[in-house]
């Protein structure tokens, strides 16, 4: 279940960041479930701004993950995960 809640967590991102609006991203980056550091406030066109241009920049570099961000984070000693952004 974790897997999946992260998963929308991720999608919702993606779809904030791809709409445009830097005040939904900030709160997608916020969520929660989507298990990422915390986000200031302060700099929401600078989130917005860099996270789409890193998407465009690496359109069509994997064919699975089109427009794919990826992240490394650690869930716990044993356990790493790739979240996709």
């Amino acid at each position: 279940m974790f897997f999946f809640t992260v998963l929308n967590a991720v999608a919702t991102i993606n779809s904030a960041i791809d709409k445009g609006n830097a005040e939904d991203t900030v709160l997608a980056l916020s969520n929660k479930d989507a298990k990422l550091p915390a986000v200031l406030r302060q700099p929401v066109n600078l989130y917005q701004s860099e996270l789409l241009k890193f998407k465009q920049a690496n359109d069509g570099v994997s064919t699975s993950y089109k427009n794919a961000v990826f992240t490394n984070h650690g869930y716990s000693k044993e356990y790493k995960f790739i979240l996709q952004l």
